[in-house]
């Protein structure tokens, strides 16, 4: 499981967030990143579930040249990994029984940013436009800012909720991205597990009237 999320802040921007914390058999298992940034389709792909979906999203994302064409083609290399997935002999002992997938980035079609949410549940259907997306879901998250204490905040509630799972859960890094029409800046920003920034030089700069 993962923490992750997205906000729609404006019709031209948004923010996007995933810790790197991955799992075996519930235990901790080290860092993977979770967030992907296509930098020439101006898009980011953050994911949770098993990995080995993500990855393949990853590799699909590579080769879509704008969002829409990714909220398009995404379900069917989705589910084509799925599949993959549940013939492997890893299947057997693990199977496949969450992924999820979140698209955001500059739609032509509904001209703005926009969220797109993919489930394993509802066979990677897009669930598009979406103004935002907590995993898991934490009440009171509506108000959620550019500011770095705001999306901290909502991480680190997100992780206590996730220790109702996964009592061993720390978090890792909190990767966060910004994501504009003209382009995609992201990096680690917080680390959960000591409590303390990692990246003191850039955050998402406040909209304004905040």
């Amino acid at each position: 499981m993962t923490c992750l999320g997205f906000q729609i802040l404006a019709p031209d921007r948004a923010v996007a967030w995933a810790d790197s914390e991955v799992f075996v058999d519930d235990e901790p298992d080290g860092d993977r990143c979770k967030l992907f940034v296509n930098p020439l389709a101006r898009f980011v792909v953050v994911g949770s579930g098993r990995m080995a979906i993500f990855t393949d999203a990853v590799e699909a994302m590579t080769r879509y040249l704008t969002f829409d064409e990714a909220v398009s083609e995404l379900p069917g290399a989705l589910r084509r990994s799925a599949r993959h997935y549940s013939d492997t002999e890893i299947a057997a002992r693990a199977p496949l029984d969450s992924a999820t997938v979140a698209v955001v980035g500059s739609s032509q079609q509904y001209g703005r940013i926009v969220g797109a949410v993919l489930h394993l549940h509802r066979d990677f259907e897009p669930l598009t436009p979406q103004p935002s997306y907590l995993s898991p879901y934490v009440a009171g998250a509506g108000r959620l800012t550019t500011d770095r204490h705001g999306i901290i905040s909502i991480a680190s509630e997100q992780l206590v909720e996730l220790r109702r799972f996964l009592p061993l859960a720390s978090g890792g890094a909190l990767v966060t991205a910004e994501v504009t029409r003209e382009g995609v800046r992201c990096g680690p920003t917080f680390d959960l597990r000591q409590g303390r920034e990692v990246t003191a030089g850039w955050w998402p700069q406040p909209v304004e009237g905040e």
